[in-house]
């Protein structure tokens, strides 16, 4: 498991950006896959599963005395 220290701005862009590129490519055009159909089925599996990793991510709150 890897642990990863961001901003919540950071987080709330890396979310919005899984999700840009997910839309992407499920709106990419046949003749920009061509021959790459195995890599774009790929591309846009390890997207959606980041996707869903991310919606599930724990937060650490570190409360000060």
């Amino acid at each position: 498991m890897i642990t990863v220290e961001l901003t919540p701005q950071q987080f709330f862009y890396l979310k919005a950006a899984v999700h840009r590129d997910e839309g992407e490519l499920e709106e990419m055009a046949p003749w920009d896959i061509d021959d790459n159909v195995g890599l774009h089925q790929e591309d846009l599996r390890r997207c959606r599963e980041v996707g869903r990793l991310l919606s599930r991510v724990e937060q650490e709150q570190v409360v000060r005395h």
